[in-house]
């Protein structure tokens, strides 16, 4: 994919999902479990709605 300037864009699975889920926190449940794991995706989610929180891996939950 090219972008405006005709540059190449890459999009790794990780970029997309922290898209995703900064769009829609709801996304998060739907990731991989490594990617519940990640702390920019899950504080991406979080950032988005707090509530996010639930589907982060426990790990990261009492992360501050």
């Amino acid at each position: 994919m090219e972008s405006a300037t005709g540059q190449a864009v890459t999009y790794t699975a990780d970029k997309v999902v922290l898209a995703a889920v900064g769009r829609n926190s709801g996304a998060l449940k739907h990731v991989s479990q490594e990617l519940r794991g990640d702390k920019e995706v899950v504080l991406a989610a979080v950032g988005q709605n707090g509530w996010a929180l639930e589907h982060a891996l426990q790990e990261l939950r009492g992360d501050k």
